[in-house]
């Protein structure tokens, strides 16, 4: 399994403003050694040339973390539930 490092920042900006208890490091860390995952590591301009074409939503984080998987995603944001076939929760 693999996270977009949008994610990593998304979750860092959460842990920032309280709504996250742990950092994304530390929440990375734990999740590469309990499940596997690791960072993609796609190069950004192809992540961008997909974000393009996310034209369902306008919020850069979501286009591409959307963008970086074109896989399952793993969200609880219901905007992403709703526009992308393949995000689960």
């Amino acid at each position: 399994m693999a996270a977009s490092p949008a994610a990593v920042l998304e979750l860092e900006l959460l842990h920032k403003i309280g709504r996250l208890k742990p950092s994304a490091s530390k929440l990375v860390a734990w999740l590469s050694t309990e499940i596997g995952l690791r960072i993609c590591e796609l190069p950004f301009r192809t992540v961008v040339e997909h974000a393009l074409q996310e034209g369902w939503t306008r919020d850069p984080f979501d286009r591409r973390m959307v963008a970086n998987t074109k896989a399952a995603l793993v969200t609880k944001d219901e905007r992403i539930l709703q526009s992308y076939s393949r995000a689960i929760w």
